[in-house]
């Protein structure tokens, strides 16, 4: 299964990818979590709400349509 695109990030952590760049720029952190990330992740797959969208078709029989 491909992943969702906001889990990406989470493969490239788990890769340690935020490490190696982090030493590579010798970067200095304040040692935040992806808690917020992971929570943001969970709103988006897990919404409490559906949204409607609507595509007008006004030009659907021109060629380049």
């Amino acid at each position: 299964m491909k992943p969702y695109l906001y889990e990406i990030p989470l493969i490239l952590i788990d890769q340690g990818l935020d490490t190696f760049i982090i030493q590579k720029l010798e970067l200095k952190t304040n040692g935040n979590t992806i808690d917020r990330w992971l929570s943001i992740l969970e709103i988006l797959k897990n919404p409490t709400q559906a949204t409607e969208i609507a595509i007008v078709g006004k030009y659907i029989a021109h060629q380049s349509a």
